[in-house]
Order: structure tokens, then sequence, then C-alpha cells
């Protein structure tokens, strides 16, 4: 699994290698990150150290997720552990899609 700097580390390069698509990041009060399109979030990364991927109208963000063993369905999010890290930009170009 990777450490804390690692998953931080690969958020900042999804949204640098994002950004000419126009990704922005946004943060809340609980300090949680979020890739975000137009205002519209479609990744957050949460302190476990799981990202969630919105799913809304997103067959092929479920679609991928379903042959991870540790995604987890949120409704309109899918929620993919540090465990499936390789798979993070994939699910996040997926779900920026549909944003």
């Amino acid at each position: 699994m990777m450490g804390p700097m690692d998953v931080q580390a690969l958020f900042d390069k999804l949204r640098i290698d994002l950004a000419d698509l126009g990704v922005a990041e946004t943060r809340d009060d609980q300090g949680v990150r979020s890739l975000t399109r137009e205002g519209v979030p479609f990744a957050r990364l949460g302190p476990d150290e799981r990202m969630a991927f919105r799913a809304v109208g997103g067959g092929a963000v479920r679609a991928h997720a379903d042959e991870l063993v540790t995604a987890q369905d949120h409704g309109d999010w899918v929620v993919v552990s540090a465990d499936d890290v390789s798979q993070w930009e994939v699910l996040a170009r997926k779900a920026l899609v549909m944003v």
C-alpha cells in the first residue's frame, strides 16, 4: 500500500496531467481534495487514502471499477483504495469525460 505522501503526490500528478483539460483542485472544510472541471467534482481523495470517482451516468467508470477488488459503490460515486492506485488515472479520465 502507498503511504500518505505517495497518495498526495499522485493526486498532484493527476491534477497537473489533467490541467490542460480544464481541471482544477478544490478543498472542502475537512481538507478533502477534489478534482473539478467547471466547478463539478469528478474525483475526491479522502483522508483514508481512498479515491472516489464520480460515476453519475458513467457506465465506463462503473464497468472499470467492477474489475477491481477494492472498488466499492457509493451511490453516485465509486470508491477505490490505494491498493488499486495504478487504476486511478484511468478512472479519473473516465469520470472527467462525464462532467
